[in-house]
């Protein structure tokens, strides 16, 4: 196993283990988290929190996905690389475009930094992983 592989197992590992406790947290306290992130409370539009539960419930099953990735004796596979990747990569895009907006905390650059390390971490695996035919 190289270097970059052994990173993004323990990127796996990390993300995933945020990912889901963050999830989590997000769906059992909407009103709590979107204050705190968002400066604003979601819970009062019954789609707009529909959406919140959608979106965080979803991103603790991711997260207990990259955790089981991490975690594997198994190679991690492409397919997971490629999820992570892109997926933190939107997430960086969306961040900052919320930032921009003033739809955001102080605690969202943190975010950003966070996601976007994972994305590059990621997608560099992906592109040294050998390909399978």
């Amino acid at each position: 196993m190289d270097r970059w592989e052994q990173l993004s197992r323990l990127g796996m590992k990390v993300t995933g283990v945020m990912q889901t406790v963050t999830g989590v947290s997000a769906a059992l306290a909407p009103a709590m988290f979107t204050r705190l992130f968002h400066g604003r409370d979601v819970t009062s539009d019954p789609l707009t929190l529909r959406l919140h539960l959608m979106v965080w419930l979803f991103v603790a099953a991711l997260g207990l996905s990259y955790a089981h990735a991490g975690w594997s004796k198994a190679q991690v596979s492409r397919s997971t690389l490629l999820a992570a990747g892109l997926g933190k990569g939107v997430a960086v895009l969306l961040w900052i475009e919320m930032m921009t907006q003033g739809l955001g905390t102080a605690l969202m650059p943190g975010a950003i930094a966070f996601d976007a390390v994972l994305s590059v971490l990621f997608l560099i695996t992906l592109w040294r992983s050998p390909r399978v035919a």
